[in-house]
């Protein structure tokens, strides 16, 4: 048997943190929002595709109007991973569709 890397049960870890509870991210105090998704953000290029696939998830559902498009757009193009792709795609999705509705 094989045991995972520690780094990779440690990001796994950090992923599930943000994603079992639905809409922490988004219960977040505002100064620790702006501290904590350039974090969740870069996750978007870990080696793990399910860690990416969970954090376009979670980005998409509620935090998706403070994502900047480029990065996921740049995301979606770089993913391999089918079920990755269909994750950042639909975070993409959702960051436009929030873009749309921003008032200037």
């Amino acid at each position: 048997m094989l045991i995972p890397s520690w780094n990779l049960g440690c990001r796994r870890l950090r992923e599930r943190g943000l994603t079992r509870h639905p809409g922490r991210l988004a219960r977040q105090a505002e100064p620790r929002r702006k501290e904590l998704l350039p974090l969740v953000i870069e996750r978007l290029a870990d080696r793990s595709a399910r860690v990416r696939r969970r954090v376009a998830y979670v980005l998409g559902r509620d935090a998706a109007e403070d994502v900047p498009w480029q990065v996921a757009a740049e995301a979606a193009t770089r993913e391999r991973d089918t079920k990755a792709q269909n994750a950042i795609r639909g975070l993409l999705r959702a960051v436009l569709r929030a873009g749309k509705n921003k008032e200037p």
